[in-house]
């Protein structure tokens, strides 16, 4: 029983913490953000969103306009375009600063790329995730000429004008401030670990997804070796396969992720031709647990290490070998196996901090470590 023990044990610490895992991933980078952490940062976004969502953002942004027969602009109020068919940025808003002298040359509607009236909440998040930076989103949200004019209800007029406000359709004001509407912006970065979002740094882990949708993963480990080396003149086929969801920490920029999953041990066509015995294992159920840190470059999660332990459970497995002829043969035997713990440490795989598979060895011993998003 005890190289039956010694199988197990030493054939997973061998092979689990030897050579190097080659990429074969090429997915979404991970979000390093825990459940709570995107929770909170998807509820801050909401109350962001109404600001994003209200007439007097959405009217700007692709839900009104000021070059269509319906309009209250004047009839001097046309888009130019350029030799290339596109919008002529100057020529065609030129004529806007005559009344909306108050916010000087800004006063335009903005490229295609911005129009997001109609977008739901979760996208209006990915959009302004491709906008812009945590730096330049956050700065340009407190000083934008443009902005500012929202809050005001004004529309950039000057003084002589405002009354015209008064007898045009405009939407109610923005329910909150501007410092609140900042306020809560700055509750949405806190959420995702961004408090102080120096220039440069990106944003968390999915540029698109990551604190505007939920963002789960889980780690799969498929292990396939053989007994060479383990039992000289046997051959046999060990396979453990395990599904581990994993959970993100995240304090101060730093990250890591723990795990605890299930999986199963089976040894199949074990045998050993010199003693002509034949060996039936049943299948065991293991428990793992990982755990390791995301490293970042520049703020952005890069590699991840991974450490392992598992628990392979009791088992038993069936011995036959051949009998004298006459004798009085006691094959095949059942032989129970108990609960083995396996302390395997570092994996240190290299693995890219992205969906996808990694790759250790070739068939028959081969490790698989695949990173993948979970329900």
């Amino acid at each position: 029983m005890t190289t039956t023990r010694s199988f197990v044990a030493v054939a997973l610490v061998i092979f689990l913490a030897a050579g190097r895992v080659q990429a074969q991933a090429d997915g979404d980078v991970i979000c390093p953000l825990s459940e709570d952490q995107q929770e909170e940062a998807q509820n801050a976004w909401a109350t962001v969103a109404e600001t994003f969502k209200h007439d007097r953002c959405s009217n700007c942004h692709g839900k009104k306009n000021p070059f269509v027969e319906d309009t209250k602009h004047p009839e001097r109020m046309r888009l130019e375009l350029d030799e290339n068919g596109e919008m002529s940025d100057r020529p065609t808003f030129l004529i806007c600063q005559g009344c909306h002298s108050e916010a000087g040359d800004t006063w335009k509607i903005p490229p295609a790329s911005m129009h997001w009236w109609n977008q739901s909440v979760e996208e209006l998040c990915r959009t302004q995730h491709k906008l812009r930076s945590p730096f330049a989103f956050i700065n340009h949200s407190r000083g934008d000429k443009l902005i500012l004019h929202a809050f005001t209800g004004l529309l950039g007029l000057p003084e002589e004008l405002a009354d015209e406000v008064e007898t045009t359709p405009y939407p109610d004001p923005i329910p909150v401030d501007h410092g609140v509407f900042i306020e809560r912006i700055q509750s949405w970065y806190h959420a995702q670990d961004l408090d102080e979002p120096a220039f440069g740094i990106p944003w968390q882990g999915d540029e698109v997804d990551c604190g505007c949708v939920p963002q789960l993963y889980e780690v799969v480990l498929d292990v396939k070796f053989n007994s060479a080396g383990v039992y000289p003149g046997c051959t046999g086929e060990s396979h453990i396969h395990e599904t581990i969801p994993i959970d993100f920490t995240a304090a101060g920029g730093e990250s890591k992720y723990k795990g605890s999953g299930t999986g199963t041990f089976e040894v199949s066509n074990f045998s050993c031709p010199v003693t002509g015995c034949t060996v039936d294992y049943r299948t065991a159920t293991t428990d793992v647990q990982l755990e390791g840190d995301v490293v970042k470059v520049d703020g952005k999660p890069s590699k991840l290490t991974m450490k392992s332990s598992r628990i392979v459970g009791a088992t038993s497995f069936d011995i036959t070998c051949p009998c004298e002829e006459g004798s009085d043969c006691p094959y095949p035997v059942t032989i129970q196996v108990p609960e083995i713990p396996v302390e395997t440490g570092d994996i240190d795989p290299d693995l890219d901090a992205r969906l996808g598979d990694y790759e250790r060895g070739a068939a028959p011993s081969k490790l698989t470590i695949t990173i993948r998003k979970r329900n």
